[in-house]
């Protein structure tokens, strides 16, 4: 709905949620003061910096009134089994390019166009539910370059939600880019599966983002080296006897042995006195 988090959003939420309790207990067993604490690095989120560029997205087209600005998922073509509705009888508010037809085949072009020739990150969002619901080809070509990357996707899952579904369709590499730019997204459906009660598939967003460089991934790295050689440096002035205090080793028959060096540097300060 209007204020429940997609995939990515519940990616996050469970990231920090994680971070916090394991801190908590953490600093409880070891008996440590509440201390402020920085963005975890924990999971996909890797660091603030894949965070950031994952979240740039250049265009977002919905096919619900989520937003008061937003831009209308409106196909180039497709065949007369997707239509535009709501397919919820008590509400009239969740719209999506739907197909539903047995013998599947139904089709549905997007496109989309950005002046720079650059690589791109094509999402597609769809409605996953426990039942009802059908399978799908998703084909991205590049109208740049003419590759095409292709996904077979499926609507149903086990968890009993019903939830939009965001799909990474093309690659982050930069050096061999699946979509630079200008693009189509078409959705072809398969037939019926046996089985299932239905063969439903719900069109919902188009999103596209720039690829991460290489620099994001490098931030991360770097992050954790420094976290490591702090971790290190604390460990060995642990591990350091403090001043004025002498070295005492147990041997196996469990006598004490006391370092003497201090003991024949005062023989040798009495001989120079005389």
């Amino acid at each position: 709905d209007e204020v429940h988090p997609s995939l990515v959003g519940h990616s996050i939420a469970k990231d920090f949620i994680v971070h916090a309790i394991s801190t908590a207990i953490k600093e409880e067993c070891q008996q440590k003061p509440y201390m402020e604490h920085v963005l975890p690095t924990t999971g996909w989120m890797a660091s603030p910096g894949v965070l950031e560029a994952r979240s740039q997205y250049v265009i977002v087209r919905d096919a619900v009134d989520i937003f008061l600005e937003r831009d209308k998922l409106t196909p180039r073509k497709n065949s007369p089994g997707f239509t535009h509705y709501s397919d919820t009888p008590r509400r009239d508010d969740r719209f999506g390019w739907i197909a539903t037809n047995p013998e599947g085949g139904e089709t549905i072009e997007f496109y989309f166009s950005l002046p720079d020739d650059e690589c791109h990150v094509v999402y597609l969002a769809v409605l996953r539910s426990y039942q009802g619901m059908g399978t799908f080809t998703v084909k991205v070509k590049d109208l740049r370059n003419g590759k095409i990357t292709q996904k077979e996707l499926d609507g149903q899952w086990e968890p009993q939600i019903s939830v939009w579904s965001d799909n990474q369709l093309t690659s982050d590499r930069r050096g061999d880019p699946e979509c630079r730019g200008a693009c189509t997204v078409t959705v072809e459906t398969h037939p019926h599966i046996e089985g299932r009660t239905g063969n439903k598939v719900k069109i919902l967003t188009l999103s596209v983002r720039k690829c991460m460089r290489e620099s994001d991934f490098v931030t991360e790295v770097i992050d954790n080296g420094e976290e490591e050689e702090e971790e290190e440096e604390e460990e060995s002035n642990e591990n350091q006897p403090e001043e004025g205090t002498e070295e005492k080793s147990v041997d196996n028959q469990g006598e004490v042995e006391v370092d003497t060096n201090q003991g024949e540097d005062a023989e040798e300060e009495n001989r120079e006195d005389e």
